[in-house]
Protein backbone atom coordinates (compact mmCIF):
# COMPACT_ATOMS: atom_id res chain seq x y z
CA UNK A 1 0.00 0.00 0.00
CA UNK A 2 0.85 3.16 -0.82
CA UNK A 3 -0.40 6.94 -0.34
CA UNK A 4 -1.16 8.29 -3.60
CA UNK A 5 -1.49 12.05 -4.54
CA UNK A 6 -4.65 13.60 -5.69
CA UNK A 7 -3.98 17.28 -6.41
CA UNK A 8 -1.71 18.90 -4.23
CA UNK A 9 -3.21 19.03 -0.84
CA UNK A 10 -5.24 15.32 -0.85
CA UNK A 11 -3.44 11.81 -0.64
CA UNK A 12 -5.67 8.93 -0.88
CA UNK A 13 -4.20 5.05 0.11
CA UNK A 14 -3.73 3.25 -3.19
CA UNK A 15 -1.26 0.12 -4.42
CA UNK A 16 1.30 0.52 -7.23
CA UNK A 17 0.41 -2.07 -10.31
CA UNK A 18 2.24 -2.53 -13.76
CA UNK A 19 5.40 -0.47 -12.36
CA UNK A 20 7.41 -1.05 -15.85
CA UNK A 21 4.88 0.15 -18.02
CA UNK A 22 4.52 3.88 -19.28
CA UNK A 23 2.40 5.49 -21.78
CA UNK A 24 4.57 6.75 -24.35
CA UNK A 25 3.28 9.28 -27.54
CA UNK A 26 3.50 7.50 -30.69
CA UNK A 27 2.38 11.17 -32.98
CA UNK A 28 -0.57 12.63 -33.00
CA UNK A 29 -2.14 12.50 -30.16
CA UNK A 30 -1.96 8.26 -30.50
CA UNK A 31 -0.13 6.64 -27.47
CA UNK A 32 1.02 3.50 -26.31
CA UNK A 33 1.73 1.28 -23.50
CA UNK A 34 5.10 -0.03 -23.80
CA UNK A 35 8.04 -1.91 -21.11
CA UNK A 36 10.40 0.65 -19.32
CA UNK A 37 12.59 -0.85 -21.73
CA UNK A 38 11.31 -0.56 -24.85
CA UNK A 39 10.22 3.13 -24.00
CA UNK A 40 14.29 3.68 -23.48
CA UNK A 41 14.88 2.21 -27.06
CA UNK A 42 11.73 4.40 -28.14
CA UNK A 43 13.76 7.56 -26.86
CA UNK A 44 16.87 6.62 -27.93
CA UNK A 45 16.05 6.29 -31.22
CA UNK A 46 14.19 9.77 -31.27
CA UNK A 47 17.02 11.49 -29.44
CA UNK A 48 19.48 9.79 -32.50
CA UNK A 49 17.13 11.44 -35.09
CA UNK A 50 16.66 15.00 -33.54
CA UNK A 51 20.76 15.23 -33.19
CA UNK A 52 20.99 14.15 -36.97
CA UNK A 53 18.79 16.90 -37.51
CA UNK A 54 20.16 19.27 -35.35
CA UNK A 55 23.99 18.29 -37.33
CA UNK A 56 22.38 19.05 -40.58
CA UNK A 57 20.92 22.39 -39.54
CA UNK A 58 23.79 23.57 -37.82
CA UNK A 59 25.53 22.40 -41.18
CA UNK A 60 23.01 24.18 -43.29
CA UNK A 61 23.64 27.47 -41.21
CA UNK A 62 27.50 26.76 -42.09
CA UNK A 63 26.78 27.26 -45.73
CA UNK A 64 24.60 29.85 -45.48
CA UNK A 65 26.93 32.04 -43.21
CA UNK A 66 29.75 31.43 -46.19
CA UNK A 67 27.48 32.59 -48.64
CA UNK A 68 26.49 36.00 -46.68
CA UNK A 69 29.81 36.72 -45.97
CA UNK A 70 30.64 36.03 -49.88
CA UNK A 71 27.40 38.83 -50.57
CA UNK A 72 29.21 41.02 -47.92
CA UNK A 73 32.02 40.51 -49.50
CA UNK A 74 30.20 41.77 -53.43
CA UNK A 75 28.32 44.50 -52.02
CA UNK A 76 31.36 45.99 -51.17
CA UNK A 77 33.20 45.45 -53.54
CA UNK A 78 30.10 47.36 -56.14
CA UNK A 79 30.02 50.15 -53.34
CA UNK A 80 33.65 50.99 -53.36
CA UNK A 81 33.77 50.95 -57.11
CA UNK A 82 30.48 53.42 -57.24
CA UNK A 83 31.77 55.78 -55.01
CA UNK A 84 35.23 56.09 -57.35
CA UNK A 85 33.12 56.80 -60.37
CA UNK A 86 31.47 60.26 -58.68
CA UNK A 87 27.72 59.60 -57.04
CA UNK A 88 27.68 55.44 -57.22
CA UNK A 89 24.20 54.50 -57.67
CA UNK A 90 22.05 57.88 -57.66
CA UNK A 91 18.74 57.82 -58.55
CA UNK A 92 17.25 57.24 -61.92
CA UNK A 93 13.64 57.48 -60.58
Amino acid sequence: PAMVPLGKLALFPGTLRHTNEVTVLLGENLFALRSASQAVGIAERRAEFVAAQVQSLEEEVRELGSELEKLGAMHTLGLDRGSEGGGGGGGDD
